[in-house]
């Protein structure tokens, strides 16, 4: 009388196992991309946006066009 319980323990069992695939993929690569990027040092960025001016617009634009 076991046998039917068994059956259907083994066929929960495998409808999960997709998602214990994918989940330990998912740590395998985690881990994977941490052990490979740890010791790269951050570039620390520049507070203004390339091509602002502290100060706005140059002169040197305006003097161009006339």
């Amino acid at each position: 009388p076991a046998g039917p319980a068994l059956a259907s323990l083994s066929m929960g069992m495998a409808a999960g196992l997709p998602f214990l695939v994918a989940g330990g993929l998912k740590i395998a690569y985690d881990v994977a991309l941490y052990l490979t990027f740890r010791r790269v040092e951050l570039v620390k960025e520049d507070p203004e946006p390339r091509g602002m001016e502290k100060d706005g617009p140059s002169s040197d634009r305006h003097t161009l066009c006339k």
